[in-house]
């Protein structure tokens, strides 16, 4: 097996762990809606850990920022028409994602949150307890595939160049 080769197989086997946890963890914490976890998950994956570590510290500050939007928004206008509430949560949170695009997550997290506002603060805090799981278990599969798994086998599988 060449290396590029190994690489990809690494990749795939990288997504589906952290699929795979993310969902029976959630699943396991009784989260109401495991979807999350996963999709959260494969969304921080990354070529390199630094960058995956990058991307999850990014996801979990965009989600709480977007979660305290909604929050805040829910809270101050209370039966307030849902589109003016959305245009507000998402209008914080653009604020401070453009300057800082890497967290543009709190963008819709603000509405997904304000579209179950009968719950706004229950959901809220299951999502983000979704969102922020999977994101770690993401993290921890990729720490873990790239520091115990990876270099056993590479020297296995890739043949060393002469």
């Amino acid at each position: 097996m060449g290396a590029a080769a190994f690489d990809r197989a690494r990749f795939v086997l990288r997504c589906v762990a952290a699929a795979v946890l993310g969902y029976a963890v959630a699943r396991a914490a009784g989260l109401p809606h495991p979807v999350w976890a996963p999709m959260s998950a494969l969304i921080v994956l990354q070529p390199q850990v630094s960058a995956t570590i990058t991307s999850v510290g990014a996801r979990l500050l965009g989600t709480v920022l977007g979660v305290a939007a909604a929050l805040l928004v829910h809270w101050l206008m209370p039966g307030g028409a849902l589109i003016v509430q959305i245009g507000v949560a998402v209008g914080l949170c653009a604020v401070v994602a453009s300057a800082h695009p890497a967290i543009r997550v709190a963008l819709w997290t603000g509405p997904l949150l304000l579209v179950a506002a009968d719950q706004a603060t229950v959901a809220a805090l299951a999502r983000a307890a979704e969102v922020m799981l999977g994101a770690a278990t993401g993290a921890l599969v990729h720490l873990g595939e790239d520091a115990g798994l990876a270099p056993p086998l590479r020297r296995l599988l890739v043949p060393a160049k002469e």
